[in-house]
């Protein structure tokens, strides 16, 4: 994959790591496999199914000097760190819905900044719709997925108690 399209997922990815100094193991992106790449703050999360591989080693990534060499036109050799402790999204991932949802309570916030995310991973391809799933009950995870000629995401948020 081109270090453009592997910056821009990047960088799209990591506006869903955790800001918490307390959740050190949110922090980071994971790379889950050559073609997996994902992050969580506990309250949203993004993955990322890149084609063609991405060339990164599997484990979790600092963002902001993965993006620093990745500018540099330099792919990693190495993780900053093992993947010892990611939590798997494929529990949390809901199966695309054919029924209609209820009403659902979500900030706002979230739903544009994954919106955009998604937005920047397909590479801003106008003919890309985005596809927003609500659960069946108001407490259900919310789903947004966007594909695109050389990378798919979904991006998920924990709903807010009425």
């Amino acid at each position: 994959m081109e270090s453009k399209s592997l910056i821009r997922i990047i960088r799209a990815v990591a506006t869903h790591v955790s800001k918490d100094k307390t959740r050190s193991h949110l922090m980071c992106v994971a790379v889950t496999s050559d073609r997996r790449i994902e992050a969580t703050d506990g309250h949203r999360a993004i993955r990322v199914d890149t084609d063609p591989p991405h060339g990164l080693p599997v484990g979790l990534y600092e963002p902001k000097k993965l993006l620093a060499l990745l500018k540099a036109d330099i792919i990693p050799s190495v993780a900053d760190a093992a993947l010892t402790y990611w939590p798997t999204l494929d529990n949390v991932i809901p199966e695309k819905a054919t029924k209609p949802a209820t009403v659902c309570y979500a900030n706002p916030l979230y739903i544009a900044q994954s919106a955009e995310a998604l937005n920047d991973v397909v590479d801003g391809d106008k003919c890309t719709p985005l596809r927003i799933q609500l659960g069946a009950d108001a407490l259900d995870t919310i789903r947004l997925d966007a594909k695109g000629n050389q990378a798919s995401g979904i991006a998920l948020i924990m709903p807010m108690r009425a």
